[in-house]
């Protein structure tokens, strides 16, 4: 454990207004002891769900968080449940990797989540986390999402968050199949409505793909990492305003703030503002 990780973990408690602090400190302080004994797996009640963190590997990749914080984006993972729950059909969550999105999702039962995951180990725990809750209504993709339908080099550091497309082959990387959200939706009949992107720097490939079926998006919460003006420009021509924080307890939009939020930035299709105000009571 370096005080890398330390100080990170320790910072995202201390700004998450949404948390207990004692109590999700306290936690950390446990979730140590459990690595360092290897009390695992570990299964972890999240909302109104399980989340298997089955080896001491993932604990480091996100299995702190959930331990500590539980829905540590409290805010995106509300939103998300809010709007499935009040009539929103589809998700999808694109880099999924072991689920907790599309598990939170899942929990609106008339809502129909598209969970995209390539590494072949994270995916089997995936399926894991889907089968642990019984949800018929995940439907996981073992594809990597990008701007073409084609084999690509992905990096492979099994049980890792942060796997990604590399643009040529190494030693230590595998070969997994990528696709084109426009193909997907019109080959399995399915409209976007609520898309999550967390795809280490591959944000604009994702968005490149998605052709004609952006507009079909109601609500973009998207992880920037990298070609961040170019993101924001492509989602600005297609008719989307952001981007936003979402405060879930005052059901309100703000302007983004890289230094006051540690959610990603929420990006809303301009056709669809006045039902978040109308239908949904939403303030922006």
């Amino acid at each position: 454990m370096s005080l890398k990780s330390i100080y990170y973990s320790v910072n995202h408690i201390l700004k998450n207004k949404n948390v207990n602090r004692t109590k999700a400190l306290l936690n950390y302080f446990i979730w140590q002891l459990i690595k360092i004994f290897n009390f695992f797996p570990q299964k972890i009640k999240v909302s109104n769900s399980i989340i298997e963190i089955r080896n001491k590997k993932l604990s480091l990749e996100g299995g702190t968080k959930i331990y500590t914080q539980g829905m540590y984006d409290f805010n995106n993972m509300s939103l998300i449940k809010f709007l499935l729950d009040s009539g929103i059909v589809y998700m999808l969550d694109i880099g999924t990797n072991i689920g907790i999105y599309s598990i939170i999702a899942s929990e609106a039962i008339t809502s129909k989540v598209y969970s995209f995951e390539p590494h072949p180990y994270t995916f089997d725990i995936l399926k894991e986390q889907i089968r642990l809750n019984s949800r018929s209504n995940i439907f996981p993709i073992n594809k990597a999402v990008s701007n073409s339908n084609e084999m690509v080099s992905f990096t492979n550091d099994a049980g890792s968050s942060i796997n990604k497309i590399l643009n040529q082959t190494t030693g230590n990387s595998i070969q997994i199949e990528s696709c084109k959200i426009s193909d997907f939706c019109n080959e399995n009949r399915v409209s976007p409505e609520i898309v999550k992107i967390d795809v280490e720097g591959f944000e604009l490939d994702v968005l490149q793909g998605f052709g004609n079926k952006l507009s079909e998006v109601k609500v973009f919460l998207i992880e920037i990492s990298e070609n961040h003006d170019k993101v924001h420009s492509i989602l600005t021509d297609h008719n989307f305003d952001g981007p936003y924080s979402f405060d879930f307890k005052l059901k309100t939009f703000s302007n983004y703030s890289t230094s006051k939020s540690i959610e990603d930035p929420v990006y809303l299709n301009k056709n669809f503002i006045q039902n978040l105000k109308e239908k949904f009571g939403l303030k922006i």
